[in-house]
């Protein structure tokens, strides 16, 4: 049962989830946090349930799991961390109590008896929040039974409610059924199963039960929560972004926890578990709209149904071939490990994502090529620190033995996760995405798809996320399919009607066709994908090439092809590809005034990349000497200005605190190696440099100590 919003829902819109059990014994409802978030919301799933009561007919009991009133628990959250501030938090627990008391004042009898019980809850979260003042810190403990109050009040006053209507109905704390396993967040299904039983016999006279959602117990009894998450699976996209997102009929179980994972906001993926093991099916409805809410007129289809089948027999979309949805996850950060140590070695993953997982980072998706060049994985750009510094930890000793092995992360991205049963085993989706996102010029930074097929998941910018998911829809790839056959039609009318002007000018299609056609802008975008993909295929062969001549240590004829072939795909090459070739000509005697190393080192000397700068500079100044003078003092001016953010738009981007392990293990090398360089830094950079390594490397006192094992 999943607990309030993490976010809040647009305006005018609630979420029922409704599970049916097919043996008629109960139906289950969860009302969220927008549903219960006004006196008028609540009179309205008191009326929703009040007309499922009528339609059961006394076949049936009705349980209704609810959540805090919209917004309560981020309050009651600033409450502790008032307290935990010595901040006072009493005006705040008093406008707390004054909403709630809102919703009473008039809408229940026996006033003085709710409002009695409201002060004594109230009383207890005083204490609570005394002791964490008083100690400044907030116990988990005090922090689950302060947050798991609101939904307490919520459901004391949609019962009020109900029985002021005529409905029998009782409260149960969500506490009394709900147990975790022993040292786990999860749910302890046998027990709480028997919970559940005796709640049920200690309620036969009742006609709805209210649930407490978002709460439950440890093994041991004390309270706790099932924590914040959720999901939103209505419709195949957000439609306040998107203006032709389509009402999703149906859903399976499969798609309705892809969607949750990569989510919005109503169903959390553990909800299901329990109705997926016994086969119940799910309907998500709108609170506010009282036609898909089970009015018995029903002209719309009653919400979105979740089921074990992907679409119910006889349904129009059936055999689609599409995503049923597009679900967006901003704040997505990309860490790029890569060099040529990473090739060949064993158990890398392993190492990797456990140290990663140590850190307490979740990997949200994966992708890494069959070169074993590099990995790639999405997280949250909020753990973009400890994940960098994690595996820097993890990998300090490759990172001595490899120039060219580092970390770089890329963040302002976004997931689009394309998410529908329609996707097995069909040719061909992937291709279509691509070219709708092309069209709207949109750029994929990664892909990655599971065996399931049930899901593709596209990195992409943030600022381009609204683009995409339009582009998705437009192009038929996701959704019902009706928006894009409508739109097939606009284009089939405007040829139509384009071919009907043209004969009452007298231009028939042969005259047409002798004119020169301009080419369309999809033409040009695809003319120009087309030659992007050729370049980057003839850079991928450019540096496999240049490998293997390192390799293999090939002659100075093939060095010389080889450069004219990187002096005319320069500016293809990332900056780390850069560095590295320029290493590869130095360590092979090939470098000189050149065209190919002049323009490598000019396009060095543009990039803001200290680790690439330093890379260059150790090659040349080992392999080359002094044949490389006048390249050496151009790069080592780019690493000056870049250490003192000369030129540099954001201030200390560059300081020493902010430098990478890789990057501060490079200057100390260099500046050991390097006396042209150590005489042009400040003492005091280089003292902050070595202090910086010392931190960084525990186990080295010395840094002279981190120099001897490199």
């Amino acid at each position: 049962m999943a607990g309030d919003d993490q976010l809040p829902a647009p305006i005018g819109r609630g979420d029922i989830l409704s599970a049916e059990d097919q043996d008629g014994a109960w139906s289950v409802h969860k009302f969220g946090g927008t549903s219960m978030g006004s006196p008028e919301a609540i009179w309205e799933v008191a009326d929703i349930i009040a007309h499922e009561l009528r339609v059961a007919e006394g076949k049936g009991r009705i349980a209704a799991v609810v959540s805090a009133m919209s917004g309560v628990t981020n309050s009651l959250c600033e409450l502790c961390g008032l307290a935990q501030r010595r901040v006072e938090w009493e005006a705040a627990l008093e406008t707390i109590k004054a909403r709630h008391f809102e919703c009473i004042a008039g809408n229940l009898d026996h006033f003085p008896e709710y409002e009695q019980e409201f002060d004594k809850d109230a009383k207890k979260i005083s204490c609570c929040l005394d002791s964490v003042r008083v100690v400044g810190v907030c116990p988990q403990p005090f922090y689950d039974v302060i947050m798991g109050y609101g939904e307490l009040w919520s459901a004391r006053i949609l019962c009020g409610i109900l029985k002021r209507i005529g409905v029998r109905a009782a409260v149960v704390d969500g506490r009394r059924i709900i147990y975790l396993e022993e040292g786990s967040d999860r749910v302890d299904w046998q027990r709480s199963g028997m919970k559940m039983a005796e709640v049920e016999r200690e309620a036969m006279e009742f006609e709805v039960v209210i649930i407490t959602g978002f709460v439950a117990s440890e093994a041991s009894g004390a309270p706790t929560t099932l924590k914040r998450n959720g999901s939103d699976l209505s419709f195949s996209g957000d439609p306040r972004s998107v203006g032709n997102a389509e009402m999703l009929e149906s859903l399976s179980y499969s798609e309705a926890a892809e969607m949750a994972w990569f989510g919005a906001k109503v169903l959390h993926p553990k909800t299901m578990a329990p109705c997926i093991g016994k086969d119940i099916p799910i309907v998500l409805r709108n609170t506010f709209n009282r036609v898909c809410a089970g009015e018995a007129n029903l002209i719309l289809p009653p919400g979105t149904l979740i089921t074990s089948l992907p679409t119910p027999p006889g349904s129009p979309c059936r055999h689609q071939l599409s995503a049923k949805a597009v679900s967006v996850m901003k704040g997505i950060c990309l860490v790029n490990v890569e060099g040529c140590g990473l090739i060949g070695v064993t158990g890398l993953a392993s190492r990797l994502f456990g140290a990663v997982g140590e850190a307490g980072v979740n990997v949200i998706m994966i992708t890494q090529a069959s070169s074993e060049h590099s990995v790639c994985f999405a997280i949250r750009t909020c753990d973009r620190e400890k994940c960098v510094v994690a595996i820097e930890h993890a990998f300090y000793r490759e990172m001595c033995l490899y120039h060219d092995f580092g970390v770089t992360t890329t963040t302002g991205l976004a997931i689009l996760a394309m998410v529908g049963d329609g996707m097995v085993r069909s040719i061909g989706i992937l291709g279509r995405a691509a070219t709708a996102l092309a069209s709207a010029r949109v750029n994929i930074c990664a892909v990655a798809q599971g065996s399931s097929e049930r899901n593709i998941t596209l990195v992409v910018a943030e600022e381009d996320t609204e683009a995409g998911v339009a582009a998705l829809h437009e192009s038929g790839c996701c959704g019902n399919g009706k928006a894009s056959q409508m739109r097939k039609q606009e284009l089939l009318s405007e040829q139509q009607l384009s071919r009907r002007e043209r004969r009452e000018r007298g231009l028939g299609e042969d005259a047409e066709s002798e004119r020169p056609k301009k080419r369309t802008n999809v033409e040009k975008r695809i003319a120009m994908m087309k030659e992007e993909e050729i370049k980057a295929g003839q850079v991928d062969k450019l540096l496999q090439n240049l490998r293997r001549s390192h390799e293999q240590g090939a002659p100075f004829q093939k060095w010389m092809n080889l450069a004219n072939e990187v002096h005319y795909l320069v500016d293809e090459l990332k900056t780390r590809e850069l560095a590295t070739v320029l290493m590869m000509f130095a360590e092979a005697g090939y470098v000189d005034t050149t065209q190919c190393t002049t323009a490598i080192v000019k396009r060095l000397t543009m990039r803001t990349d200290v680790t690439s700068c330093l890379m260059a500079i150790m090659a040349l100044y080992k392999s080359a000497g002094r044949r490389a003078t006048a390249v050496l003092e151009d790069l080592s001016e780019t690493f000056i200005r870049l250490v003192f953010d000369k030129g540099v738009e954001s201030p200390n981007a560059y300081n020493v605190n902010k430098m990478t392990f890789a990057d501060l293990r490079l200057t100390a090398v260099a500046l050991a190696k390097l006396p042209f360089l150590h005489d042009r830094l400040e003492a005091w950079f280089i003292d902050d440099l070595f202090n910086c390594l010392t931190e960084k490397v525990p186990h080295a006192k010395d840094p002279r100590t981190l120099l001897s094992i490199m």
